[in-house]
């Protein structure tokens, strides 16, 4: 696995912080994971934008392969991320 670097979009925290203190440690563990090289499915395809399931939460990246970074973008329900992303 590769390692990836991990930066936060100024909407992250707002997503975070509406989180609570056990949800929050299951993400930082997926944020761990991500890290480490996990991958995971793309929103649509053609879109540079990931997502990850954790239960019924969706934590959504950007992720520049050539910079070998992920952007933590959006963390929320399932019923969140739909208003999120318009389906």
């Amino acid at each position: 696995m590769s390692a990836w670097e991990i930066w936060f979009h100024p909407a992250w925290d707002a997503c975070f912080s509406k989180l609570d203190k056990g949800m929050k440690v299951r993400v930082m563990k997926k944020i761990e994971q991500l890290a480490g090289g996990i991958s995971a499915r793309h929103l649509k395809q053609g879109l540079p934008i990931c997502v990850c399931e954790i239960g019924q939460y969706r934590l959504c990246y950007h992720e520049d392969k050539d910079a070998a970074v992920r952007t933590l973008v959006f963390i929320g329900t399932h019923k969140d991320y739909e208003e999120w992303t318009g389906i």
